[in-house]
């Protein structure tokens, strides 16, 4: 081989040694949240509120922007103005809550509860004069207990509802309402559609203030 050659190999060798690492330089970026748009920055620099930073290896691709994962909802809530809570939202005008081993709804506007003309109100008796514990009926096609609001002697308001323990209709025997102001017995049997009536149970509303609104 002739030496011009052996010299020509050696320059070669010596420009382009094998295993040569070239080295990679950090890029980093800021990211719109809302249309993936990339920005280069200067490594410390601070992305805007509207960015999320990313960072890649020049010569590669950068990653896909990722979009922020938004949170899970979670359960709306009906609170009054002091912050107690009344229930889980359900419906526009009802509130669910627990009430021993039932739930109830509770009949709500954003103003207050939906207050029942007491003449309206009937109460369920297994005697014939209107004696003893008093029963309202339950309906059975609902998962909640339905009641009426009703004001106290003292203005106080109170939600009735069929509570437990339930008797079967066939042990119905009378109900009782307003005349005028006197509460008035009258026999009753009971229909099909009617057939189990839960023992009256009341739970006070005073804690609960008006304006009521739904949080998360």
């Amino acid at each position: 081989m002739r030496l011009s050659r052996v010299l020509a190999l050696i320059l070669v060798v010596l420009i382009f040694p094998t295993g040569t690492v070239w080295a990679q330089q950090v890029i980093y970026g800021c990211v719109k949240n809302n249309n993936g748009q990339i920005r280069i920055v200067a490594a410390g620099e601070p992305c805007l509120p509207s960015e999320h930073a990313i960072q890649w290896l020049s010569g590669t691709t950068p990653a896909p922007p990722t979009p922020p994962t938004p949170p899970a909802p979670g359960p709306l809530r009906v609170v009054g103005q002091n912050g107690a809570a009344l229930g889980a939202f359900v419906s526009p005008s009802n509130a669910a809550r627990q009430a021993g081993d039932v739930w109830v709804a509770f009949p709500v506007t954003p103003t207050g509860f939906l207050v029942s003309d007491p003449a309206g109100f009937m109460a369920f008796y297994q005697n014939a004069d209107c004696s003893g514990d008093a029963y309202l009926p339950v309906d059975t096609g609902t998962l909640l207990r339905t009641g009426l609001v009703m004001p106290g002697p003292t203005g106080q308001l109170g939600f009735s509802y069929p509570g437990k323990p339930e008797v079967d209709r066939s042990t119905i025997q009378a109900y009782g309402r307003y005349v005028g102001t006197t509460w008035t017995c009258y026999a009753f049997t009971p229909g099909p559609w009617m057939p189990l009536f839960g023992k009256v149970a009341t739970i006070d509303l005073s804690t609960f203030q008006a304006p009521f609104r739904i949080i998360q």
